[in-house]
């Protein structure tokens, strides 16, 4: 019932130059307030990591938002709640 992510691009800084990852859903996804976090594992290396995120809903963009993450951002715990919020966006009923 939730989304799945497609690709994992750079995992385990194995640079792929694909430069994207998309949660996608199979069926409309529920109902409700999206919260939407940029959890950077690791810069590789980098001193910063530019991020993009979209929500497209129904092919319309519904919200966006970009940022940086920084060296600091990769020394916590990692699981649900961790890393930047990006976004937050919400999905009406149909």
């Amino acid at each position: 019932s939730g989304g799945i992510l497609d690709f994992d691009s750079n995992a385990g800084c194995v640079i792929d130059g694909r430069r994207a990852e998309n949660v996608v859903w199979q069926a409309a996804p529920p109902a409700g307030t999206y919260l939407v976090r940029v959890n950077t594992t690791s810069l590789c290396g980098a001193s910063a990591a530019r991020w993009n995120v979209r929500a497209i809903l129904a092919g319309a963009e519904i919200a966006a938002s970009q940022g940086t993450s920084l060296t600091g951002d990769t020394r916590f715990s990692k699981g649900p709640g961790s890393g930047v919020q990006a976004l937050t966006f919400d999905v009406s009923p149909p």
